[in-house]
């Protein structure tokens, strides 16, 4: 599952380098091509002197895509690594991030990408895997003050692969203007509460295991009708109602909405009026209880986060009042965003 290991407040960066790409910027739509394999793991082997290659590569202003190879022959059998690269960037000013990552493995590896600071003890600022479901890409958000980061790309698997296979990992400043609330007519709202059919479908309880699991088989996601396009940003309506379920959460609403072909990531944005209500989100494959992403960032009344998706697929996306929130019911709305930003062999 693609989750950010952190970022919530101050953005990304460093100083003092050119936003330009470098001249070895390699092939079409790559800022930077990896050169140094043998060296480019910040963790290798100390006495072959590892470092990030310096990029120089100004991250935040535009979208910059470093473009390497996972290579086979230095499989790391105590960690379970077939290949990291490091690669450093600077910041200029405090910036916020959608990463996305895509790469071409033709076996199910866990892909991963990190990033940490400088320091003599590096520390691990924020980062995502593949998710269970979505293995070949992925997309996760991140905030960064200004100052220098190695951006850590790595896969992982029980033994070598028999081939190399190529990597993309794009950094691209996360404005408002990417994904904003929708203001328009809802495309949807919320029919099943009203009508008195259980639209809850999943029941969230972190005391127990596994902490997503099927409600009464009564229960059915909201049919929306709606297919989630690249270029269209849908906003859905529903209320959060004062009753209290019997998990962590008072009620639930599940929605079933589908992408379309181009559709690789969507961008949900969860907002209501009440700063004491705390509503959260959780996006799962159609008929599965496997989450493959959740709301993040957390401002007031509004959350928001980024989650990688199969083209052409269904998928449930449930609304739930945490326990504990007050002034319910309430009301919210909902904006999804599809995006189809970056694939292997594009910029």
């Amino acid at each position: 599952m693609v989750a950010a290991c952190g970022g919530g407040g101050a953005r990304s960066p460093d100083a003092g380098v050119t936003p330009d790409a470098p001249s070895d910027a390699g092939p079409p739509g790559c800022s930077y091509a990896e050169r140094a394999d043998t060296s480019n793991d910040p963790a290798g082997d100390p006495g072959g002197r590892p470092m990030a290659e310096p990029t120089g590569l100004e991250i935040g202003t535009e979208p910059r895509t470093l473009c390497g190879t996972i290579h086979t022959g230095h499989f790391n059998s105590d960690t379970g690594t077939i290949d990291a690269d490091g690669y450093r960037v600077t910041t200029t000013g405090a910036v916020d991030l959608v990463v996305r990552f895509a790469h071409s493995a033709n076996t199910d590896v866990e892909f991963s990408v990190f990033v940490f600071d400088t320091a003599q003890n590096p520390a691990l600022l924020f980062g995502g895997s593949n998710n269970t479901i979505v293995r070949d890409h992925g997309a996760f958000l991140g905030s960064l003050p200004p100052g220098t980061y190695d951006v850590v790309v790595s896969a992982h698997n029980s033994a070598d692969l028999a081939t190399p296979f190529e990597y993309r990992v794009q950094l691209a400043p996360d404005l408002p203007t990417r994904c904003p609330a929708v203001t328009a007519a809802a495309a949807y709202t919320e029919a099943g509460d009203a009508a008195g059919t259980g639209n809850d479908v999943i029941s969230v309880d972190f005391d127990v295991d596994p902490h997503f699991q099927l409600t009464a088989a009564a229960d059915a996601a909201e049919p929306t009708g709606l297919t989630i396009d690249t270029p269209t940003a849908v906003r859905m309506t529903g209320t959060s109602a004062n009753e209290d379920a019997d998990d962590d959460y008072m009620d639930r609403d599940a929605y079933l909405v589908r992408t379309a072909a181009g559709t690789t990531e969507l961008t949900l944005r969860l907002r209501w009026a009440d700063e004491h209500t705390d509503l959260n989100y959780l996006v799962f494959p159609a008929d599965q209880t496997d989450a493959i992403g959740s709301s993040l960032r957390f401002e007031g009344n509004e959350e928001y986060n980024v989650v990688a998706v199969r083209p052409s697929s269904a998928y449930w996306v449930w609304v739930g009042s945490h326990d504990g929130s007050t002034g319910l019911p309430a009301t919210y709305d909902l904006s999804i965003c599809g995006s189809g930003d970056l694939q292997l062999g594009s910029p």
